[in-house]
């Protein structure tokens, strides 16, 4: 049986004979506000998901390339075109720097995201590069198309490759930008991340 003081507060009735919330409903709404709160920051961090994304694929194509080069002995090339969004694997058997189909070689292209208009190379005006000065070109890689060549050592030529969700570009917003370098001494591939609360000398910090 139950008790007087629990057969009271089972009676309670807010003004207008409505009952109060239960429980159960209370936490429907909770998880309900959390459901919409997540969908928002999802759809608000999803230019930074794409530019890491299409970053992680070129550093590992890179990666690829070098361990190539050094396993088959001869260069593995790699050009940028910056207009297309595009960069193009060539499978160097000679090594001479030229496409020659004729011994069978091959070349790959690869869009750096999805589509053209998701994530490209490029940068907002103003925006310091990892040398802690203003950004000029979105791939300092020498040549045009501007272009890195891993050798039968596994080493290649300096350069970074920076690149931006489209949105943020129009907007002139770098925080979700990623970087790709290349060092000369040792072909080592590395990938950064913008923030401006990294020591420097630019607003960059390594990505592990």
């Amino acid at each position: 049986m139950r008790g007087p003081i629990a057969s009271r507060l089972s009676n309670l009735r807010r003004p207008g004979g409505e009952r109060g919330f239960s429980l159960a409903e209370m936490l429907a709404v909770v998880a309900m506000i959390g459901l919409v709160a997540g969908m928002g920051l999802y759809i608000a961090d999803t230019a930074s998901w794409r530019v890491s994304s299409a970053a992680s694929d070129l550093a590992r194509r890179l990666e690829q390339s070098r361990s190539k080069a050094a396993f088959e002995q001869h260069d593995q090339v790699i050009s940028f075109d910056t207009a297309a969004h595009t960069f193009t694997i060539h499978d160097d058997d000679n090594s001479d720097g030229n496409v020659d189909s004729a011994i069978g070689e091959e070349t790959r292209v690869f869009q750096l995201s999805q589509s053209a208009s998701e994530v490209v190379f490029g940068y907002p005006t103003g925006t310091k590069g990892l040398d802690g000065n203003n950004i000029t070109a979105a791939i300092t890689f020498a040549g045009s198309p501007p272009k890195v060549s891993f050798n039968a050592l596994g080493v290649a030529q300096s350069g970074v490759v920076y690149m931006v969700a489209y949105e943020d570009l129009q907007a002139g917003d770098p925080t979700k930008m990623r970087a790709i370098t290349v060092n000369q001494a040792t072909g080592r591939v590395r990938r950064w991340r913008y923030d401006t609360e990294s020591n420097g000398p630019g607003p960059w910090r390594l990505e592990r």
